[in-house]
């Protein structure tokens, strides 16, 4: 599928705003104006094709690099363009001298049924557009002081990962938000994207201070933004201490309070690729925007700049936007890339020791402590300044050694959660996944609807990039512990050999139970039957006597 092009970069605005009272709000407002004059300045003329579903070829005329638009259905639906009032466009930031987005998927069906959220139709800047959107996204992150990535399912979707809003568009048509690269045999295995690979290069640029995942599939650590900066609100395939939280589920309380304080000292929120339908971590997106529309400043007394909506489909808030952008996610983030001028990252390879996994902003100090370390250790083992209940001790250089917890993660080691819904339980490791991961099977305790408890099987992976960070003492928990031998409870063999006992002990129970009643008492035939029975069964007995 084409792609939407941007042009080269252009230079930086020579004067950046700061968020001290002498540049302030109009401070920012000017350098947006000059970077957007000097983009103009820099775009030739060229032409945009959208060729409707009847084979239709409709040009038009504009500043930037011509593409050829998706197929869509001009005639049936009647608009090419979105129709909306201009800060749903484009944010307040936005420019009036910019056209309207261009219609790219026309579904008539809600994007989230059941939600807060809009129509799943599919939208695209226009180059000269989108390029000069860019400029101003660029201006507003090296203005920010505490800038937080807020992702959604939507910029996993080129990863082959599918999410509900694209689901919807693509039961219409062709969605935009296809995978880029051949899927996987299991979202386990996919690979991070352009924009989780940008996104990284952000964090380790230091624009990007926090990153709030709604999506659970590792793909930001993936692609190398070290765990202690992210919080996955809504809970991870990689973490067995984070499961994923239902809809209906409470979520954790530490990343709640994590995200409580970002909230708080945001000063710009980068939304992308989520629908904004009313998620309760939502708000580190509406807060600040309220705040900017407001004049508003931050706990930390910074101005408030808003919030950067990036997404193909509307949501409910962009009228409260700072700046809106209709596009594939991954062509923003790679012209952003260019204009901040840094390499997207390169993914680590996790299928190392973890200790010689690179760490993102790991200190060369810790580095050498760990390296001191390694080489008393056997393969598998490993010394983590972590207590019994998962809480960090400090760094790994202020810890002494003695003090360290010894962490066995070889294959056929039991370890126990710590922390979670699942806290208490016991897992066997039983390997590493052929892309580098721990896979643990655990007994975990379900509980039915009667109040007995019952234990099933299940296999968890824990991400390799966990064992990797804790060895140097940068994360604030880690999930599992190691059990001592005399610790370890039943196998998982006993414990299923135990329950299936119990169960044909309660079969053979009823069996007793039922066999012993007469036939006439515990069959099904009428009252009236079973008396008439009853009363002959009586008058034999007699007879007999």
């Amino acid at each position: 599928m084409p792609t939407v092009a941007v042009p080269v970069p252009v230079p930086a605005p020579t004067t950046a705003p700061t968020n001290d009272d002498g540049a302030g709000r109009g401070g920012l407002m000017a350098a947006i104006r000059e970077g957007l004059c000097s983009a103009r300045e820099q775009l030739k003329e060229t032409e945009t094709v959208v060729t409707s579903a009847a084979g239709a070829r409709q040009k038009m005329t504009g500043l930037g690099n011509g593409v050829e638009a998706p197929a869509v259905d001009v005639e049936q639906v009647g608009k090419r363009s979105l129709d909306a009032p201009f800060g749903e466009m484009h944010g307040r930031l936005g420019s009036d001298t910019w056209e309207a987005p261009v219609l790219a998927t026309y579904s008539d069906v809600e994007a989230r049924p059941g939600y807060d959220s809009c129509k799943a139709h599919e939208y695209l800047d226009t180059p000269v557009v989108l390029a000069e959107k860019v400029k101003v996204l660029a201006t507003l992150i090296r203005s920010s002081s505490n800038c937080v990535a807020y992702t959604g399912a939507g910029i996993s979707t080129s990863a082959g990962i599918g999410d509900y809003a694209s689901e919807a568009a693509r039961e219409a048509g062709k969605s935009m938000s296809g995978a880029t690269h051949a899927m996987t045999t299991s979202p386990m295995d996919s690979r991070p994207t352009t924009a989780h690979c940008v996104l990284t290069a952000l964090h380790c640029a230091g624009h990007v201070k926090r990153w709030i995942q709604q999506n659970h599939d590792g793909l930001p650590q993936k692609a190398g933004c070290p765990q202690h900066a992210i919080n996955e609100i809504h809970g991870a395939w990689f973490d067995p201490a984070n499961p994923v939280v239902k809809m209906e589920g409470q979520l954790r309380s530490d990343l709640f309070s994590d995200l409580l304080e970002w909230e708080e000292k945001t000063d710009l929120c980068l939304a992308i690729g989520t629908s904004l339908a009313g998620m309760n971590a939502d708000r580190v997106a509406t807060t600040v925007a309220d705040r900017a529309a407001a004049g508003d400043v931050t706990s930390d007394g910074n101005v408030a700049l808003g919030t950067v909506i990036i997404s193909l489909q509307q949501t409910q808030m962009d009228s409260k936007s700072a700046l809106r952008i209709f596009a594939r996610i991954d062509d923003v983030m790679t012209a952003l890339a260019t204009e901040l001028q840094v390499a997207p990252a390169v993914p680590p390879c996790y299928q190392l020791d973890p200790r010689h996994i690179a760490v993102t902003g790991a200190e060369e100090h810790l580095l050498d402590c760990r390296s001191a370390l390694c080489q008393q250790d056997e393969d598998g083992i490993f010394r983590i300044p972590y207590g019994t209940d998962g809480e960090s001790l400090g760094s790994l250089d202020a810890v002494p050694p003695e003090s360290l917890a010894v962490l066995d993660l070889r294959e056929g080691a039991v370890v126990r959660i710590v922390s979670g819904p699942y806290a208490g339980d016991q897992g066997e490791v039983v390997g590493r996944s052929r892309t580098g991961h721990y896979q643990i099977r655990f007994m975990h305790t379900l509980t039915k609807r009667n109040g007995q408890t019952w234990k099933a099987p299940m296999t968890h992976t824990m991400g390799a990039w966990l064992v990797a960070e804790a060895t140097l003492g940068l994360l604030d928990r880690f999930p599992v512990e190691s059990v001592a031998p005399q610790e370890v409870l039943e196998t998982e063999e006993l414990v299923m050999a135990r329950q299936e006992h119990q169960v044909m002990q309660q079969c053979l129970g009823t069996h007793k139970e039922r066999s012993s009643v007469p036939y006439a008492e515990r069959s099904s035939l009428p009252d009236w039957v079973k008396a008439s029975y009853l009363e002959e069964k009586a008058e034999r007995d007699e007879g007999y006597e």
